[in-house]
């Protein structure tokens, strides 16, 4: 009997903000699914501190999965997921934020984000929000 391996879906993902925590929270071992279904993290030249700087590495990493911050200097994590869905960018945007009110995440879901993880509760949900992203499912994080 022939095994096979499991399926899966592989995505790229960005982590296209300042915090060094975004990485090292999506990466193993914060997945449970096998190995070949671990995501592959996009390798950055430089930390991505600004809005303009996200919008360019999108560009010209093309990932997934983009996870932003809503709050970036230079031009706001929004504008930034309006301007790659603008170009025809199909990346499934997670937005990292410290705003918790209906009007902030009606402007991230209009700007073409269904996902958001609250910064507070950004090592408990980071890695399932990239997971439903990765596989076209909304994912809010609530604070209790």
């Amino acid at each position: 009997m022939v095994r096979r391996a499991p399926a899966c879906m592989r995505s790229n993902i960005a982590c296209l903000n300042s915090s060094e925590s975004c990485s090292s929270t999506i990466t193993p071992p914060c997945w449970t699914e096998p190995p070949q279904c671990w995501p592959r993290l996009a390798r950055l030249s430089a930390p991505v501190t600004d809005g303009p700087t996200a919008l360019e590495a999108a560009r010209t990493l093309q990932p997934d999965v983009i996870v932003l911050d809503i709050s970036m200097p230079g031009m706001s994590g929004l504008d930034v997921a309006q301007s790659l869905k603008a170009v025809g960018s199909t990346a499934a945007v997670v937005f990292l934020t410290v705003h918790d009110d209906a009007e902030v995440m009606a402007a991230a879901k209009a700007a073409g984000g269904i996902r958001y993880v609250m910064k507070p509760r950004l090592v408990v949900d980071l890695a399932r929000a990239v997971r439903e992203a990765s596989s076209g499912r909304p994912f809010e994080s609530t604070i209790p």
